[in-house]
């Protein structure tokens, strides 16, 4: 039995209708683990002709659960009651810009990096278990979004992701490199009913036991 309690205070403000500020900060209290402190700070500033500026940085905390510190399956799984959190902190800015009331697109720069990552490793008695990896793993990429409101009854968007991510200098296992979704939607008149269809793709990633 584990028991986490959190607090949290955040303050968003909107000056002139072109400045947006905010500002949130967690307390985590835990009773196995430390008590933490993560934050989030966003800003954005809106220009003539439809373009509004943005960026953003914070960071996080994710606990091991339950299965992870204790889970036990003789012929695969073997909990570690030693793993730590995993830390994560990091920063991003972009753009949106508009055009007319019914289109508009989005650029997002990202980076963040994520210390003692919760990872699964291969015992030498061949079942898995999980540890914390002393390597820093960083992310780094670019997110284009796009959305049309065609008609008042019609939407589509859509969005591609190109991430790097690194291990200890190599390609991080299960980071794919490029993903990107396309979705339409379709609403009766009134709210009646509506249809939706979604496609997303995930493009080809690197994984291997070895790697860790």
């Amino acid at each position: 039995d584990i028991t986490n309690q959190g607090i949290v205070l955040q303050y968003d403000a909107s000056v002139n209708e072109r400045i947006g500020l905010g500002v949130a900060i967690r307390h985590d209290d835990n009773d196995r683990f430390e008590d933490d402190q993560s934050f989030r700070l966003q800003g954005s500033f809106r220009l003539s002709g439809g373009t509004r500026l943005r960026a953003a940085a914070g960071s996080g905390i994710k606990n091991p659960d339950i299965f992870e510190l204790f889970g036990f399956d003789p012929s695969s799984f073997v909990g570690n009651p030693n793993v730590e959190p995993e830390m994560s902190r990091g920063w991003e800015v972009g753009f949106d810009q508009r055009f007319g009331p019914r289109f508009e697109i989005g650029v997002t720069y990202f980076d963040s990096k994520l210390e003692d990552e919760i990872a699964t490793v291969f015992l030498p008695s061949f079942v898995f278990s999980v540890e914390n990896l002393a390597t820093e793993s960083t992310q780094n990429g670019i997110e284009i979004a796009a959305l049309a409101q065609v008609t008042d009854a019609l939407r589509i968007d859509a969005s591609y992701s190109y991430l790097d991510a690194e291990e200890d200098g190599r390609e991080e296992i299960r980071r794919p490199p490029h993903t990107a979704s396309f979705n339409i939607a379709c609403r009766a008149p009134e709210d009646r009913g509506g249809v939706a269809l979604t496609v997303r793709y995930k493009g080809d990633t690197f994984d291997s036991v070895s790697t860790h």
